[in-house]
């Protein structure tokens, strides 16, 4: 008998799978460490700088901290509760010092500092609800700031990714200069048609090149040259593993550099699955199994839910994603690129 193509295809997928998840350790596995018991997606996380060892996240309207079993709710901004912060979903955020956070509000359009020891809420760029483009500090203008960082290259610098349709661009906000409080907001990319509803950005700490997931593809901001080129996607709308050549996405949310900047991984929204791209070898490889669901367990039978959001934390992996809950993975998958 001698197997047909099709059949050898067949045989030669299974033994790559047999091989990529052989690599991992045999205590790699995807456990469940906070459950909301709420229909809310974990939007942005961060080791919190106050509480040392504790994840801090957004969930929509809300800015909470949690050790996986106890969770405290830091700074809330439903509108219902707060009227004068408008619509109030958090769309990014980063900590500038342990007590002081900036949060960005697409739907408000304008970027807020909140201080944990005073309980301030204070505005820190733009203006909120009124939508334009503008460089400036009080003339400032933004569209729909999303996910916020300090710049890697110019720590005195923050990059805000604003999430137009069809045109998403980059901005700078400079944490030293400031007029009447509001912060000085500059261009680092103009708006660009390639960026359709961009979600998230890594940076590169060596070069300082910005990866940021869009649409259905990725891209790469050249920091050196300030240009924005194609990474890698199609213009096809599915879950494809496989070379950088024929790879493709389903709305990539999350993104951030392991195992020293060899690799990215990718929350794959709705491919309900993390995304691996190895940079060595230009191929991309998926963890979960591609159902929707909150299953704990081996890294190719386990079940992820629109993931969003992800953190690095020692060797623990942390995955934020619909329904309330932050899932953990703990192993080699983990090793993270040094922030500085």
């Amino acid at each position: 008998y001698q197997a047909g193509p099709c059949r050898r295809c067949i045989c030669k997928y299974w033994s790559n799978v047999r091989s990529f998840f052989a690599s991992f350790s045999k205590k790699e596995e995807v456990t469940t460490f906070t459950d909301l018991g709420v229909n809310v997606s974990v939007r942005v996380m961060e080791a919190d700088k106050l509480i040392p060892g504790n994840v801090l996240f957004s969930d929509d309207f809300n800015l909470k901290t949690t050790d996986g079993s106890k969770v405290t709710t830091v700074a809330n901004f439903d509108e219902t509760q707060h009227a004068h912060v408008g619509k109030g979903y958090i769309d990014g955020f980063t900590q500038i010092s342990s007590n002081k956070t900036v949060m960005s509000f697409a739907y408000d359009h304008c970027v807020r500092m909140f201080d944990r020891e005073t309980n301030e809420k204070l505005l820190y760029a733009g203006k909120c609800n009124e939508m334009g483009y503008a460089d400036g500090s009080v003339t400032a203008r933004l569209t729909y700031p999303a996910a916020i960082a300090r710049d890697m290259k110019r720590p005195e610098m923050l990059i805000l990714l604003e999430q137009r349709a069809d045109n998403g661009t980059l901005r700078h906000i400079n944490t030293t200069r400031e007029q009447n409080g509001v912060h000085h907001v500059s261009t680092l990319l103009k708006p660009n048609e390639n960026l359709d509803k961009p979600s998230a950005f890594t940076q590169d700490k060596n070069s300082g090149d910005i990866y940021i997931t869009s649409l259905n593809k990725i891209y790469k901001f050249v920091y050196a040259t300030k240009t924005l080129v194609y990474f890698i996607g199609s213009e096809f709308y599915e879950h494809r593993d496989g070379p950088f050549s024929v790879a493709s996405f389903k709305r990539p949310r999350g993104i951030l550099f392991i195992e020293n900047g060899k690799k990215l991984l990718v929350a794959g929204d709705y491919d309900y699955r993390l995304r691996i791209l190895d940079l060595r070898i230009s191929n991309v490889s998926s963890v979960g199994s591609g159902y929707v669901g909150h299953q704990d367990g081996n890294l190719f039978e386990c079940t992820f839910n629109l993931p969003y959001s992800l953190l690095v934390i020692g060797d623990a992996l942390y995955v934020g994603e619909y329904g309330g809950r932050i899932r953990k993975i703990i192993g080699e998958l983990c090793r993270p690129q040094p922030m500085y």
